[in-house]
This record gives structure tokens, sequence and C-alpha cells, in this order.
């Protein structure tokens, strides 16, 4: 079982590395079109995060139109925003959150996208994951959506 789960999870990095690395086709320009320039607007970032949680495949996804897109044993966290909040409340979300001041310094220091300090940062507070086993893949390019 364990070389089935190191296998599912060697296929789901080697198929996120392809998609960071911007091997597959995919355009954000068509939801540009509806996104915010208002003021209130903030820099926020998510963290997409990928794993092999167990060996069960996905019951809910047709694999047969792109298989070596994305392993069937892949899983993907999200979260339900409370029902509390200002916005988007009782949404379901990636972890993640606004960009704070300190997130820039971190960033240079390490020479990485503010993003991803944020993003890991946030993940990290929200659900209590060890940043020591998170491998980042890639950072997709800022963007403003609605």
């Amino acid at each position: 079982m364990l070389n089935t789960l190191n296998t599912a999870a060697e296929q789901a990095r080697d198929a996120l590395a392809n998609l960071a690395a911007g091997k597959l086709d995919f355009k954000i320009d068509s939801l540009m079109r509806y996104a915010s320039n208002s003021k209130l607007s903030k820099e926020a970032a998510v963290l997409v995060l990928f794993g092999v949680l167990d060996d069960e495949p996905s019951a809910s996804a047709d694999f047969d139109g792109c298989p070596e897109c994305v392993g069937e044993n892949l899983d993907v966290l999200l979260l339900v925003r409370a029902d509390t909040l200002r916005s988007h409340a009782g949404q379901p979300a990636f972890p993640g959150g606004k960009i704070d001041p300190e997130d820039y310094e971190l960033a240079r220091q390490q020479r990485v996208p503010v993003g991803r300090i944020a993003a890991l940062r946030e993940a990290v507070e929200e659900t209590g994951l060890d940043p020591a086993g998170v491998e980042i893949l890639g950072s997709c390019r800022p963007c403003r959506l609605p």
C-alpha cells in the first residue's frame, strides 16, 4: 500500500510541476475582464495544497479525458469560511489571506515572491500545517480577481 501512495504522490508532484512550469495551457485572461480595480481591494495570496492523503481514488472526477494531467489519488485542501465573516462567508476557499507588511521583508530575504510567503503563513495559521512538509512547485502571476 505504501508503494501505491508513493507512486501516486510522485505522479501528482510531476503533473503539478508541469502546470507550475507552464507546460500545460491555462489562460486566466478570460477571468481578468471581471476583475475589480477598487481601491478597497487588497493584496492576498492562497496556497493550493495538493497531496495524497490515502490510497482511495477520487469518486467524483472523470479522468478519462486527461489522465496525464492529474493523478486520480490526488487530494486538494479546501476550507469552508466561517459564516460570521464579512466577505465570502460560508464559501469554500483555499487557505490564504491578506499579504502582511512583514511578508515583504521575508520575501526579499528569501528571494521568493511575496505571495509564496503570505500563502504559506496563512495556511499555517488557518490549518496548523507543518511548513516543513510543503514543497512549493511554483507561483502563479499576481492578478486581480472579482
